[in-house]
């Protein structure tokens, strides 16, 4: 399972008076992920920063799932 923040970009998009302020910090986010056994990932949409990782992390996670299923099948 992953934790996913998004909209990334606007962080750091343009006048400092008109980016995003941080609703949960990092921190709060990656603790709130292991409680539930989870990652968390940071991702843009618009800039497909972090997009990659997230779903990399999701299909070697399947894949273990899937082999481990196969052996006590």
């Amino acid at each position: 399972m992953v934790v996913l923040g998004n909209k990334l970009d606007l962080l750091d998009s343009g006048p400092p008076e008109s980016r995003l302020q941080r609703k949960i910090s990092r921190q709060v986010a990656t603790e709130f992920a292991a409680q539930v056994g989870a990652v968390f990932f940071e991702a843009s949409a618009l800039t497909n920063d972090g997009v990659d990782a997230a779903f990399d992390h999701i299909a070697l996670v399947l894949a273990k799932a899937a082999r481990e299923a196969q052996k006590h099948g």
